[in-house]
């Protein structure tokens, strides 16, 4: 059985508000030391591309957990992925992160 999974945009949101950002993180946590860390930004100004793109966790077997996965998903806007338990949710986050990279295919920024 082959797994299936949504891929949702909304790209009509209004400007954020001014003001601090209000997400905590490594910057404004002030138990975090970042001062010895390099941390690069990786500007996306068009989109993230999937082009057929397959992945399996166990390459000793013949089945994929995503197989051929073509996909966009522009810059700037926001973009849900659902789908059922063991749908590859995760495995496409970990690939856009660059955790993991694809057996076949590849993925595309701008």
């Amino acid at each position: 059985m082959e797994a299936q999974f949504e891929v949702g945009r909304e790209t009509n949101f209004p400007d954020p508000a001014p003001g601090p950002d209000p997400t905590p993180g490594p910057a404004s946590d002030p138990d975090i030391d970042t001062s010895s860390q390099d941390f690069e930004s990786v500007g996306l100004e068009k989109e993230l591309r999937f082009d057929a793109v397959c992945f399996r966790y166990d390459k000793t077997r013949t089945g994929w957990i995503l197989n051929g996965i073509d996909m966009v998903i522009p810059a700037n806007a926001m973009t849900a992925i659902a789908g059922q338990s063991g749908a590859g949710k995760s495995s496409i986050a970990d690939l856009i992160l660059g955790l993991l990279t694809p057996d076949q295919g590849q993925i595309y920024t701008d």
